[in-house]
């Protein structure tokens, strides 16, 4: 399975969470509709397993979304609550390496990185 770029108009983010030599880490990165990454950042994580921290990089993500468009988390999570804006799937590793590469990134790094 190979990156698919998000409809017109939507933002995509992917997010990975890695346990490695008994670290955790979580990374991600926006993309926009054409494949351009807007935002990326790479942390060490405090969750206990690699599923935990996906879900703590999604709330990465979502204070990473609110800081590039300059709009509140609340309008976010009313789009959230209308289905249509919000879609959530599951890839492979082989699908999501920019996201795995920073999760791994994450867990070597003391402090997060965010751009």
């Amino acid at each position: 399975m190979s990156w698919r770029f998000p409809p017109r108009g939507w933002l995509k983010f992917n997010v990975c969470g890695v346990v490695f030599e008994a670290k955790v880490g979580g990374g991600g990165v926006f993309r926009d509709e054409d494949g351009v990454a807007r935002a990326l950042f790479s942390g060490p994580s405090e969750a206990k397993d690699a599923k935990l921290a996906e879900l703590k990089s999604i709330g990465v993500a979502l204070e990473l979304y609110e800081d590039k468009s300059g709009k509140v988390k609340l309008f976010f999570f009313a789009e959230i609550e209308r289905r249509s804006y919000l879609s959530f799937g599951k890839v492979e590793h082989m699908g999501n390496e920019m996201a795995f590469a920073l999760a791994i990134a994450g867990v070597m790094h003391s402090d997060t990185f965010k751009a």
